[in-house]
């Protein structure tokens, strides 16, 4: 499965995007429309590019363990896929 690894900067002094706006800027480029995004805390976001900006699929919090990791990677899949989340 292809995969790039995308550094967003913003403008100096600006704050940080958040997990849910990085994984929606990857979903808009990605081919298969589907991003995954991690902010500089350690959050995680997996979005579609037909769901609004503020609307990710899933998320996990900051210092989330290796089993969240897991099923944050599990819900990407599946939405690449187009299969049942629950």
């Amino acid at each position: 499965m292809p995969t790039d690894v995308v550094d967003v900067p913003g403008p100096a002094g600006a704050p940080a995007p958040d997990a849910p706006a990085l994984a929606a800027a990857a979903a808009a480029d990605s081919p298969l429309g589907v991003g995954i995004g991690l902010d500089a805390a350690g959050a995680a976001a997996v979005h579609h590019r037909t769901l609004p900006g503020d609307r990710p699929v899933t998320t996990a919090p900051a210092g989330a363990p290796p089993p969240e990791w897991r099923r944050i990677g599990r819900v990407a899949a599946r939405v690449v896929k187009h299969l049942p989340l629950g």
